[in-house]
């Protein structure tokens, strides 16, 4: 009789854990293996949440999203020169005594590569102003004063 209890309490928790295991895919997996993205990309979260609060238009819509698709190949180049700079920096480090114009001249192409970014972004919230009606900045504005962003980190 014992036996058969145990027998039983033994096959219930292989089953429980098995379907535990097959109900979770493990972190950052998603079917067959695949990498499953956490969450959006934060521009298509962005331009989702901007199209839901100011009902634009399809025209409206279709025009930031050529505009971020644009932009998305610049930024990218730009975070390509930016870890290519970092890796850089790196090596030099490692080699033991730091040739300090080598270093300072990397530090200078960091920098400006840096500006680049920031210079890249404001123009980016520029031309996705100018895609929308006075209207739509102002109830804009006065939803992101309501709704204030919550850095996760």
């Amino acid at each position: 009789m014992n036996k058969a209890r145990l027998t039983t309490a033994l096959l219930a928790g292989v089953l429980l854990a098995g379907t535990t295991v097959l109900a979770h895919p493990p972190a950052g997996k998603g079917p067959a293996g695949f990498k499953q993205a956490s969450r959006p990309p934060a521009a298509r979260m962005h331009l989702m949440r901007m199209a839901w609060v100011l009902d634009l238009s399809p025209e409206q819509k279709e025009q930031m999203r050529q505009l971020l698709q644009e932009q998305r190949e610049q930024f990218r180049q730009l975070r390509q020169q930016q870890r290519e700079t970092r890796l850089a920096i790196r090596s030099l480090e490692k080699n033991g005594s730091v040739d300090a114009k080598a270093l300072n001249s990397l530090l200078d192409q960091a920098a400006s590569l840096y500006r680049q970014q920031l210079e890249m972004r404001i123009h980016a919230h520029e031309a996705l102003q100018a895609i929308l009606t006075e209207e739509q900045r102002e109830q804009w504005q006065q939803w992101r004063q309501e709704h204030p962003r919550r850095r996760h980190g």
